[in-house]
């Protein structure tokens, strides 16, 4: 049986004391958030559009939004006589 889901394993925190030791307070999740902010500076600063540009920065946004939120997945709703799914939507007001 594995690990407990969200707990590290004793590999994963040996290697998180090395880095810890070798760099003192890096945080490589906020080091990917600054590249990120810096590529799309970059991609808005560019003199001619660049698709590649933003792109990159798209990209770069994207890994560091999977450490900060969650992941969605699809869910299939059936009826249980095979019938329509009748969905209400609820608004919440504050």
């Amino acid at each position: 049986m594995g690990d407990r889901t969200g707990s590290p394993n004793k590999n994963k925190q040996a290697l998180i004391n090395l880095l810890q030791q070798e760099y003192p307070g890096y945080q490589p999740v906020l080091k990917m958030a600054r590249h990120a902010m810096a590529m799309s500076r970059i991609a808005d600063e560019a003199i001619v559009p660049d698709i590649d540009l933003h792109a990159t920065a798209a990209n770069a946004h994207d890994k560091v939004a999977k450490y900060v939120t969650p992941a969605r997945k699809a869910v299939e709703h059936r009826a249980e006589d095979g019938g329509d799914v009748q969905l209400i939507q609820v608004k919440f007001v504050e």
